[in-house]
């Protein structure tokens, strides 16, 4: 197994050895002959010569058809490097020890992303050796490199997928790429078949040479429609492709649809918006009016109509159909009379459910001496009106507005401030809205407001004592012939009690009052002591109030069952936020109260928030209102949960 040429061989004759006189000195010739080479050198080389793009590499096995006299380095190449390229062993060294062992080298397909056919290259084998016989031998060896590439597009997520947006701004994205270089631009339109609840961006998506392989991304977001439709079904349509690359253009399998879900996020209701300073409207007996505006929070159907009744009432609704939920007068349980309402509905419509409209109160002049009677302006939906929106009904709640009617019977000094449920006490025609100056050790302040019921005939003076040193204000204010009837605000003050901490969170205390003048109907009046409430700032917790105990149940809440009927409470907060977060609470009624939940966000210390409670259960039902903190801000997250508790009456 050496190349070594022809060899020629001779047979040398030996002495013979024999007794036989007649061979004994015979001659013997000598033999010559030529030993014929059929060795050569070569390359024994085995591969598969037809491989995938995406095939992993292949195997290459060589040896030496004969022995060397010295080393033989083989070396591999490809005649194309992007069709396939030698991953290993792209020399091979073979010694006179090792020449038939076979060595394995491989190339590796490659994967080129260009929609070319299948392409035929070589495997190109050379050697180098000091032996003659194997020095720049050469030999290559064909291969076909089968393609794989198609003009094809990835989606992700593929079309399988629903499409879920919110009108709320929920947005959905669906990435898409092309399998292979494009050798044009190509352009894939992008449609909304449903631009009223989804839209799109962009509108087309362009992939070139550069970016083919890259993800672009289509944006899918809900509209909000302001209707209480219901989840709506879209179709996102991802539109035949236009390309000078035969293989993109006018694709087989677009268009490409996606279903998609946009969730409704209207809950239909109704908003009113009353004065902030104060929080309640007021009227007197000598026909002064107030007003509070109200509009729709959706819009209703097109071609549908939504009209809000209003009436204030005592012992009866008035423009209140079956079923609704209407509010009694509160809290004299039936002793007020019915309340003007000079507006009595409204109307609104797909055109103006969003435009605010006036609902006009006034006061009734009545003989009764009560310096301020309260009663709230209840509304119920009419669903008996044509065309109604059937979203819409009678059932949905709507906040009651406060109005504090003051009398003309006789002078009288009225403070107003915020109202707060009845605590204890007889429940009977003479009872009053309890009232509440909070004020913060923070320094937070507190008005109230002073008028007077009738006109008078000189200055009237009323001074100011802030009993229990923890609050500060005017020492007096002068009602006069100009201002009497007006709301004259009163600003107070909390005064810091110093370290420590408020077991209740706030320390009570009171304003006195003391009135004088010349005008001997109003000399030496003593109107009721505002109560107030110092909120700590020492601490960071929660305040309900009126305060209640599970053991006393005293809140009260006029005309308990059906009508509804309303109360007033009050959330604080203590201390300042550690970092102005907003505390939230959660608040859940139960009882005998309708089961309404909420939540409240606080964003500052000594804040209080006025909020109503609404009785359905039978008389003398007891309830619950619970106060649960979810608070980010490090100080109130320890907070302790509260409750306030009542009875309906």
């Amino acid at each position: 197994a050496t190349v070594d040429g022809d060899q020629v061989w001779t047979v040398f004759p030996a002495t013979q050895v024999t007794t036989d006189v007649f061979y004994s000195n015979a001659p013997f010739p000598t033999l010559s002959g030529i030993n014929r080479d059929i060795d050569a050198a070569g390359l024994n080389i085995n591969f598969n010569n037809n491989a995938d793009e995406d095939d992993a590499n292949q195997n290459i096995t060589v040896s030496l058809l004969t022995q060397p006299t010295a080393n033989v380095t083989v070396t591999i190449a490809s005649s194309d490097t992007t069709e396939a390229t030698i991953a290993t062993g792209a020399s091979l060294t073979f010694t006179t020890a090792n020449w038939n062992n076979p060595q394995i080298a491989t190339y590796d397909p490659q994967e080129d992303n260009t929609i070319d056919g299948d392409q035929n290259i070589f495997l190109n084998f050379a050697t180098t050796s000091t032996d003659t016989n194997y020095n720049a031998l050469a030999r290559s060896e064909p291969l076909q490199i089968n393609d794989i590439d198609q003009g094809n597009f990835i989606f992700t997520p593929t079309n399988a997928t629903t499409v879920t947006t919110t009108e709320g701004g929920g947005t959905f994205t669906i990435q898409v790429r092309l399998s292979a270089i494009p050798t044009g631009n190509v352009v894939v339109p992008v449609y909304s078949f449903n631009t009223a609840e989804a839209t799109v961006s962009p509108a087309a998506l362009t992939f070139t040479a550069a970016n083919w392989n890259v993800n672009q991304t289509v944006t899918v977001t809900g509209v909000d429609d302001l209707i209480t439709d219901g989840d709506q079904n879209f179709q996102i349509w991802f539109d035949v492709p236009t390309s000078t690359d035969p293989a993109y253009d006018g694709h087989p399998a677009f268009p490409v649809l996606f279903n998609g879900l946009n969730a409704d996020n209207e809950v239909p209701g109704v908003s009113i918006v009353q004065p902030s300073a104060p929080n309640f409207l007021v009227v007197n007996e000598n026909g002064l009016a107030d007003t509070f505006q109200v509009r729709l929070n959706t819009a209703p159907a097109p071609g549908n109509n939504v009209r809000i009744l209003f009436g204030a009432t005592s012992g009866s609704a008035t423009n209140c159909p079956a079923g609704a939920r209407c509010a009694r007068a509160w809290p004299t349980n039936g002793a007020v009379a019915a309340q003007p309402v000079v507006t009595t509905s409204v109307t609104f419509t797909n055109a103006n459910w969003n435009v605010l409209q006036t609902v006009t109160v006034t006061g009734e002049n009545n003989t009764r001496t009560l310096p301020v009677e309260w009663f709230y302006v209840n509304s119920t939906i009419d669903n008996t009106v044509m065309n109604a929106d059937p979203t819409y009904t009678n059932a949905i709640f709507i906040e009651d507005v406060l109005v504090a009617s003051i009398d003309n019977d006789e002078e009288a000094i009225v403070a107003l401030s915020t109202p707060l449920a009845q605590v204890g006490g007889t429940f009977n025609s003479n009872s009053q809205v309890n009232q509440a100056v909070i004020t913060g050790e923070n320094g937070t302040s507190s008005t109230f407001y002073l008028l007077g019921t009738d006109l008078p005939t000189a200055n009237v003076t009323v001074n100011f004592t802030y009993n229990g040193g923890e609050a500060t204000g005017p020492a007096s204010f002068t009602l006069t012939q100009s201002n009497y009837s007006t709301l004259n605000p009163i600003v107070v003050t909390g005064a810091n009690d110093g370290p420590g901490v408020d077991a209740l969170g706030y320390t009570p205390f009171t304003i006195s009052m003391a009135v004088s003048s010349t005008d001997l109907n109003y000399n030496a009046l003593t109107p009721t002591p505002l109560q107030g409430y110092n909120l700590d700032n020492d601490q960071c917790a929660l305040v309900l109030l009126p305060p209640t105990t599970p053991t006393d149940v005293t809140t009260r809440m006029a005309g308990g069952g059906t009508p509804t009927v309303v109360a007033p409470f009050v959330v604080a907060t203590t201390a300042n936020l550690t970092g102005n977060v907003p505390v939230q609470t959660f608040l859940a009624y139960s009882g005998a109260v309708n089961n309404q939940s909420r939540n409240v966000t606080f964003t500052s210390g000594a804040q209080a928030i006025s909020l109503q409670a609404y009785a359905t259960g039978p008389n003398n039902a007891n309830f619950q209102l619970d106060l649960s903190v979810i608070a980010s801000d490090a100080c109130y997250q320890n907070a302790a949960d509260k409750s306030l508790y009542g009875i309906s009456r």
